[in-house]
């Protein structure tokens, strides 16, 4: 169709008696590569951070005004737009509660939370992160199930549209809907989960490690607490090739896997 939905919000989406669910209300639709306007309200809590600019300290969204010329340029709307508000609703089933507190009408409660919308970065995607994956655990999800939600959430919630998913085409192909679809991934699961830290094997690792974005098979191991490879490269043993840019060190040591640790810290390189 190559229209934008720019409204998607959790009120937005119907369950139907059949268990399917759907998109509604697009009256603030637009085609991709339009620009945003003030024709329709935007729903802030659901609305990505390059909706945004701050100017003389005050957030103000970037769209084109009917009546007067605007001192930055009008955002043109992409498919990383709705990416980001799915995102969104995804990770408040998974964290049960929102990313930002809303008002009645689905916007962010306080100037401090738009603030920290329009400055998205790392810091706060990581903390976002780490709720998620407590309120997973909370909820008995195994370490693999884990992995993949905290990986499909940190690619759609990236603060640069570039890094987050560009179609829901490559969405839905990510290892977190095979997880959903074949219960053959179960398996993989549980057989994954029963083993002690330190006993997962390479193959398990490169295995769960395919289709992942923004991450690498180093951290995948650090993050379950091994094996690493004494064969592994400098590079992998550094990279910042990460959701919210940590290293295997970052990984190894917040998931208190003291062998990963230690292994990473008599490493030259490290």
């Amino acid at each position: 169709m190559g229209l934008s939905h720019c409204d998607v919000k959790l009120l937005n989406w119907v369950r139907l008696s059949d268990g399917t669910w759907r998109s509604t209300d697009f009256d603030a639709a637009r085609r991709i590569g339009e620009e945003l306007d003030d024709t329709k309200e935007l729903s802030t809590a659901f609305t990505p951070p390059e909706t945004f600019v701050i100017l003389e300290n005050k957030v103000t969204a970037r769209v084109r005004k009917t009546d007067q010329e605007t001192p930055y340029e009008p955002l043109v709307v992409a498919p990383p737009f709705d990416i980001w508000s799915n995102t969104v609703c995804f990770y408040s089933f998974v964290a049960h509660k929102p990313l930002f507190p809303s008002d009645d009408r689905d916007n962010i409660s306080s100037k401090q939370d738009l603030m920290l919308l329009a400055i998205w970065g790392p810091r706060p995607l990581s903390e976002a992160l780490m709720d998620a994956k407590v309120a997973q655990m909370a909820d008995g999800a195994d370490i693999v199930t884990q992995i993949k939600v905290g990986n499909l959430l940190g690619w759609g919630l990236q603060p640069d549209p570039a890094n987050r998913p560009q179609s829901c085409k490559e969405v839905v192909e990510h290892p977190y809907f095979a997880l959903c679809n074949e219960g053959v991934e179960e398996g993989k699961a549980d057989e994954i989960e029963t083993k002690e830290p330190g006993k997962v094997t390479e193959v398990q690792v490169l295995e769960l490690s395919k289709g992942l974005k923004l991450t690498t098979r180093v951290h995948i191991a650090a993050e379950l607490g091994g094996p690493l490879s004494p064969s592994t490269t400098a590079d992998e043993l550094t990279s910042k090739h990460h959701c919210v840019g940590k290293t295997p060190l970052h990984l190894g040591a917040s998931g208190a896997h003291v062998e990963v640790v230690a292994f990473l810290l008599k490493q030259p390189t490290v």
